[in-house]
């Protein structure tokens, strides 16, 4: 069996197209991150995705009413140009309108020729598959009529889960001669990080607002898609909570201690942890 990916340059991310007789670049895929207080978290996932995708995306990050750590860092980076071309835009809401009302605001910007992708903000993709998005898009546009893949997850991460108890790891081979790795699921993707191609998004429409809660709101959406769905194998992500990077800094150790036995620590510390370190991540002047 084939496990690897087929070595292949592909094109960047963007579409031509033309508007009173102007042609504009488009970047190929929407990506909305919800961001509600976990500072560290977020900052460590815009680094790796930044720093793990060569290919322009917009991004737009929809702040949650956060305390001041998250909304500080979602300030510095609104409206700025990674060197690569991704555009960052911050939507702010005052309070938490909930995921799925989230989603919908990222998506109410989303332009009709874009993919749509979410993609939790304590999410981790490791440096070792630096071309993931490009090969997870090559995948849902290039997908035979048979495999039909058109929504795509990050490969969870589960060091305790063998090689031999996956679902159906497979090659699936594309129109333009590709070869990936897949591992095809008999029922819905983990909500972490998942690619929804334009076609399905135009037939499927906003996310439902009404009383989902956390966890659910993908499950809604792959339902009413008719089309294949898996897994990326190739590119394995995990959450940042893990590596319990809300201690990142010397100032965590020293709220841990006051907060010793206050029944809220753990809220208290999502909201005012803070990493102070430098972005890693390069900009347009």
């Amino acid at each position: 069996m084939y496990l690897g990916w087929y070595p292949c340059k592909l094109k960047l991310f963007t579409s031509l197209i033309k508007f009173n007789n102007k042609e504009f670049f488009v970047n190929k895929v929407l990506v909305a991150v919800l961001s509600w207080n976990r500072q560290p978290f977020t900052k460590r996932f815009l680094e790796t995705f930044f720093n793990g995708t060569k290919e322009p995306v917009d991004m737009v990050i929809v702040e949650q009413g956060s305390a001041e750590p998250a909304k500080k860092l979602c300030k510095s980076i609104d409206g700025k140009i990674t060197e690569n071309g991704s555009t960052i835009k911050v939507i702010w809401n005052a309070n938490n309108v909930g995921i799925p009302k989230g989603l919908n605001q990222a998506m109410s910007l989303k332009k009709p020729e874009q993919h749509f992708m979410k993609i939790d903000n304590d999410v981790i993709i490791p440096s070792t598959y630096p071309d993931w998005l490009t090969h997870m898009v090559d995948i849902i546009e290039n997908t035979t009529e048979k495999d039909n893949m058109k929504i795509l997850g990050l490969s969870p991460f589960s060091p305790k889960r063998p090689f031999s108890e996956r679902f159906n790891l497979r090659p699936v081979t594309l129109k333009n001669g590709h070869i990936y790795n897949i591992e095809q699921v008999p029922h819905n993707l983990l909500e972490m990080g998942i690619l929804i191609a334009n076609s399905i998004v135009a037939k499927v429409g906003p996310f439902n607002n009404n009383g989902l809660m956390y966890g659910y709101e993908g499950v809604w959406y792959q339902s009413r898609a008719t089309c294949s769905k898996a897994y990326f194998y190739t590119c394995e992500a995990l959450h940042a909570d893990s590596l319990q990077l809300l201690e990142s800094n010397t100032h965590q150790s020293l709220k841990a201690q006051m907060l010793k036995g206050v029944k809220e620590a753990n809220v208290v510390l999502e909201k005012f942890s803070e990493d102070e370190t430098l972005l890693n991540v390069k900009f347009k002047e």
